[in-house]
């Protein structure tokens, strides 16, 4: 077994020394916490872009009806237009007089020309 000199022993001990100044450099600037805390930061804001998108749409989907229906609610009981004929207010019926047929259908679209028709909101 051979004997490490003083010199020896000197250089392996600054070299030691290096390398674990070395390891805590790497360990300080490339903390693998903040690695991971940088790549959760970006997947959260790519969630939240994609989650914003399927609201709007969501809010579309299931609210364009209603504002539609809503429109035409208004726009059958009300006078929107100067030619326009108002069938009933609101929370009343009418019946139409006559059958339907392509002159007299208006904005009335039915599948049957031999049946009357009631319209009530």
């Amino acid at each position: 077994m051979t004997r490490l000199t003083k010199q020896t022993k000197q250089w392996l001990k600054a070299l030691f020394i290096i390398l674990a100044l070395v390891l805590i450099a790497v360990i300080t600037l490339f903390n693998p916490a903040n690695l991971v805390l940088n790549q959760q930061a970006k997947n959260d804001a790519i969630i939240a872009e994609k989650m914003a998108y399927h609201v709007g749409v969501s809010a579309y989907l299931y609210g364009y009806p209603i504002v539609e229906m809503t429109t035409q609610m208004h726009n059958e009981t009300h006078q929107v237009e100067d030619n326009q004929q108002v069938y009933a207010p609101v929370n009343r019926l009418y019946r139409f007089g006559n059958l339907v047929n392509p002159e007299t259908a208006g904005n009335l679209r039915a599948p049957n020309s031999d049946t009357l028709y009631y319209q009530g909101w």
